[in-house]
């Protein structure tokens, strides 16, 4: 029984590195991502794709403040590259 849970865990967290390193077309669905994983407590075992994708976000410039299509994406965006340490201008927006 509990080696089904962990198998089931495990292929679970599988996925999501999976996910975090494909990333979408979507820039706000995968900024959600990253955001529930920091929330659940579970961001240290994919930490490598973490950073990789808000690298990924910062160089190829989808995180384009002025041309964003909410503030709800716009604070998410700036909050995840400050907490990774990427320089963000607070006057960018």
């Amino acid at each position: 029984m509990q080696d089904e849970l962990y198998v089931r865990r495990t292929q679970k967290m599988m996925d999501v590195r999976h996910m975090l390193k494909t990333g979408g077309e979507d820039r706000l669905k995968d900024l959600r991502l990253v955001d529930a994983i920091q929330r659940l407590g579970i961001d240290h075992h994919c930490q490598e794709e973490i950073e990789a994708l808000i690298w990924r976000q910062h160089v190829s410039a989808k995180c384009c403040f002025d041309q964003s299509e909410g503030l709800h994406e716009v604070s998410l965006c700036f909050r995840l590259l400050r907490q990774e340490g990427y320089y963000v201008p607070p006057g960018g927006f």
